[in-house]
């Protein structure tokens, strides 16, 4: 006879496995936000709309996308060459399949010698002077006694000499 034994289920396990479905499905949540985002602005800097960006979502599509966007003529590139065959576009740069172009080399300036200074000597450190001790208070000084106010001339004195 066999006997079978139950263990209680605390539910910890079910707990446990419903966040990490749940940690599982955001990472890959951000990561498709993140590879949306970078066909979108592929696309974009193409000349396409960036809603095909969303097609690379499909298996098998995907592939063909990425091999439409290597091998076709994008949409900037028919407007640059537009641009350039009209001469509404002006560029610095020979256009392609043109043989380059050599500028004719210039000998360098002549080196003029120099008498190399001479070796400077690092600047000896400041003598280390040692700390002064705070000096003591000052005993408070006496104010002289304020000069006696000039008085007016009164009317019987005599008037100052002229100078």
């Amino acid at each position: 006879m066999t006997q079978s034994y139950t263990v209680p289920d605390s539910g910890a396990a079910d707990a446990f496995g419903a966040l990490g479905v749940l940690f599982i499905c955001g990472f890959y949540i951000v990561v498709i936000a993140v590879m949306i985002l970078i066909y979108w602005k592929i696309f974009s800097k193409a000349g396409y709309s960036g809603w095909l960006s969303l097609l690379m979502l499909v298996p098998l599509v995907n592939i063909g996308m990425m091999l439409f966007l290597a091998f076709s003529d994008w949409p900037v590139q028919r407007e640059l060459r537009d641009l350039r065959g009209r001469g509404g576009y002006v560029s610095t740069m020979p256009p392609p399949g043109a043989p380059p172009t050599q500028q004719p080399m210039t000998p360098p300036p002549p080196v003029v010698p120099t008498q190399p200074a001479p070796p400077t000597q690092p600047a000896p450190p400041p003598p280390v002077q040692p700390m002064a001790q705070p000096a003591p208070p000052a005993p408070p000084v006496a104010q002289p006694p304020a000069p006696p106010a000039e008085q007016p001339p009164s009317q019987d004195a005599p008037p100052p000499p002229p100078a």
